[in-house]
């Protein structure tokens, strides 16, 4: 008869006291865990309002250039309402529009084809636009000259400025 160490009974028995983990260190390990969390946690509170602060600056560029395109695309004057809001609090808003009375004012049966409000804790704080108001004209150039938008958030300091130059071109500063 063959002899077989490993099925010794004293091996079984040492190996199983062996298995599973103990309490200290499933502790050591939630604690572990729980420290993290508490690091990962803070740096996302950090990030999270300039990534609000930031996506409503592109969301407005990127409404600034279709406002373009849809000028010269349907050959008409597209007009762009500014509703800004001093911060805090947060807030404001803005409205493009096909522009019937070449005005730069949303009025009589024209409709608005994009309203934006700002996101949770971000505010369109200031334009440089007389009345606010701007718009493209069917050739894609500015209607009233060059201007600048300012998106601030309420809780950093951080603020992006959108320039609009007279012959149409936009950028983020």
């Amino acid at each position: 008869m063959k002899r077989y160490p490993f099925l010794r009974s004293s091996w079984v028995s040492e190996r199983s006291r062996r298995a599973g983990f103990t309490l200290l260190e499933l502790m050591i390990v939630i604690a572990i865990i729980g420290v993290l969390s508490a690091i990962a946690f803070a740096g996302l509170s950090k990030w999270l309002p300039n990534y609000r602060l930031k996506s409503a600056a592109q969301e407005l560029y990127s409404s600034l250039n279709r406002a373009k395109a849809m000028a010269v695309k349907e050959n008409r004057n597209v007009g762009i309402e500014f509703f800004p809001q001093s911060c805090p609090p947060e807030g404001g808003k803005y409205q493009i529009f096909v522009d019937e009375d070449k005005n730069n004012s949303l009025s009589g049966t024209e409709k608005a084809f994009i309203s934006v409000s700002m996101p949770s804790g971000v505010c369109l704080s200031a334009t440089s636009w007389a009345g606010d108001q701007t718009g493209y004209s069917a050739r894609g150039f500015t209607t009233n000259g060059s201007g600048t938008v300012t998106l601030s958030h309420v809780n950093i300091s951080r603020s992006y400025t959108i320039r609009v130059y007279p012959y149409g071109g936009i950028r983020i500063d």
